[in-house]
């Protein structure tokens, strides 16, 4: 006979099936949390997105609308002008120079010394560099249309010259114009060491002229350096520092109404330390890549130079800067680009053929 379970026993067994469903549905703590997050996300989106949208608010504007025209150029320099309190714009130039000395033959010249080191009466060089400078000074003052004048100071180094010129551009240009029509009977080289714009005053107020011996240094320097940028930077900077301290310090003592005599030479107390020596003036003459002349100066000043620019030189020439058929071939073309180029076209360019030649290709076919 089969055995039949009892009551107890069939209830006993109907709760552990119950556990056992039960255990299979029940999630971990992580599984959990997972799913309230992502149950909380789709609830905010659904609260989101059954708002209604929110409008900026519209503000009035207060504010006036304010248009401001460029300035031209020439705006600007009035105002640069009316700041400074003249009409024109001043400038100082630094130059040095060779003199030219030729010997004098004439003993009652008042122009000539005596030269033991060289045994013979030579020009006195400041007193002629003075009276070229008072000649052109007269001429510029008859054409000159404002009430400013030039001035400055040339020192006259025995063969060496030191002059500082200053004033406005207009006739700072004119200046210089006179002075490369007498250059090659005043200098024999010259190059403008430094300029200086829009300076706010001038050192002087008339032009001076004065003496002073030459000053050497025992120092040697390489061939290399009137042209090497390196080596001219640390010597012209040394240059400019002494040419500037030449001239504050003369003007101090023109201030100070401690006047030096005209016929005397410069003190050497402070000046042995303050004029560039021979060597250093030596290397600003010799260097042609960084300093002009006194007549390519006068020749480009207030001129803008015209040159090509760049993209003039390249070869070969883009088309849209060339005209238009520069490019035909032709079968006596010489190519030196390319050793392609325009092949195509040569060869769908081809002479008419003549009748008979014609029938004799037909005649072969």
């Amino acid at each position: 006979m089969p055995y039949k379970m009892s009551s107890k026993e069939k209830s006993a067994k109907k709760q552990q099936q119950l556990r056992s469903a039960s255990s299979r549905h029940t999630t971990t703590p992580t599984v959990q949390i997972e799913t309230d997050t992502i149950a909380k996300i789709r609830a905010s989106r659904f609260a989101r997105s059954s708002r209604y949208p929110r409008h900026s608010k519209f503000l009035a504007k207060t504010d006036e609308e304010q248009y401001q025209i460029r300035k031209a150029l020439n705006a600007y320099v009035r105002e640069e002008l009316q700041l400074q309190g003249r009409k024109t714009y001043f400038q100082r130039v630094y130059v040095l120079a060779r003199n030219f000395e030729p010997p004098e033959e004439n003993p009652n010249d008042k122009e000539t010394v005596y030269s033991a080191a060289k045994g013979a009466r030579q020009r006195d060089f400041r007193v002629f560099f003075q009276k070229q400078m008072d000649r052109i000074f007269n001429a510029l003052e008859k054409s000159k249309c404002t009430q400013d004048i030039l001035s400055g100071l040339f020192i006259c180094m025995d063969t060496f010259t030191y002059l500082m010129i200053e004033g406005d551009e207009d006739m700072m240009g004119d200046f210089f114009y006179e002075m490369a029509a007498v250059h090659d009977s005043v200098w024999t080289e010259s190059k403008v060491f430094m300029v200086e714009d829009k300076i706010g005053e001038t050192y002087f107020s008339v032009f001076h002229c004065r003496r002073s011996p030459v000053i050497n240094i025992n120092e040697k320097f390489p061939p290399s350096t009137p042209n090497d940028v390196n080596l001219m930077k640390v010597q012209h900077f040394k240059i400019k520092e002494k040419l500037l301290q030449v001239a504050e310090t003369f003007a101090h003592h023109i201030k100070q109404c401690d006047e030096i005599d005209v016929e005397s030479t410069l003190p050497a107390d402070p000046y042995n330390k303050l004029l560039p020596e021979v060597q250093r003036i030596e290397l600003v003459l010799k260097s042609d890549r960084f300093y002009r002349n006194v007549k390519d100066f006068a020749k480009t000043y207030r001129l803008i130079p015209a040159h090509q620019d760049e993209e003039s030189l390249f070869w070969p020439i883009q088309n849209n800067y060339t005209p238009m058929g520069i490019f035909e071939r032709s079968p006596y073309d010489a190519n030196l680009t390319y050793n392609d180029y325009g092949k195509a076209q040569h060869d769908n360019t081809q002479l008419p053929r003549q009748e008979g030649e014609e029938k004799l290709d037909n005649e072969e076919n």
